[in-house]
């Protein structure tokens, strides 16, 4: 599983303090007992508290392929986000790829459809947030069925071609008017 944010405790939106109680919940389940979870962007803080799984802190990453490479490297991105809007780690996770599991606020469900290219968990219920990643991790072909949608949709919507296109209409209909 694979997480990203700059700060642990500086920027309470970005969800971390569900990663724990998220972590406990999938240890109940026998079927998912090698998760490790990798966490881009922040050093492990220095209170970290014990957990039923590994987890790695990569730091910050600065080159395109090594991140891509992590990235890559996860069966899962868990975005826990209490408010988001077009959160650039799902686009990046699809771009290589991995699903990605997540509350449904903001524009999460511009970037996945629920049990097709991902996960949409309840707001701040994290059984459910348990439960997108059971969905995914528990049934290997429906996680790769998941990252192929999940990159054709942010290949589709959010390519810079796509993206550029849309940005030379809007300038050319509102010098037209």
């Amino acid at each position: 599983m694979f997480f990203g944010a700059l700060t642990s405790d500086g920027d309470k939106r970005k969800g971390f303090h569900f990663l724990g109680p998220l972590l406990n919940k999938l240890a109940e389940n026998s079927t998912l007992q090698n998760i490790h979870l990798a966490v881009l962007g922040m050093k492990e803080p220095e209170d970290r508290q014990p957990l039923p799984f590994p987890v790695t802190y990569l730091g910050v990453l600065n080159d395109d392929k090594i991140i891509a490479r992590a990235y890559s490297s996860a069966d899962v991105l868990i975005v826990p986000s209490m408010e988001d809007n077009l959160p650039n780690a799902v686009m990046e996770a699809a771009s290589c790829g991995v699903p990605s599991v997540a509350f449904k606020i903001g524009g999460l469900a511009d970037l996945i459809e629920h049990k097709q290219s991902g996960y949409l968990a309840e707001p701040f219920d994290v059984d459910d947030l348990a439960a997108g990643v059971s969905f995914l991790i528990g049934d290997p072909e429906m996680a790769l069925k998941a990252g192929k949608l999940a990159r054709q949709h942010v290949s589709d919507h959010y390519s810079y071609a796509v993206v550029a296109k849309q940005h030379i209409e809007l300038y050319s209909k509102l010098l037209a008017s």
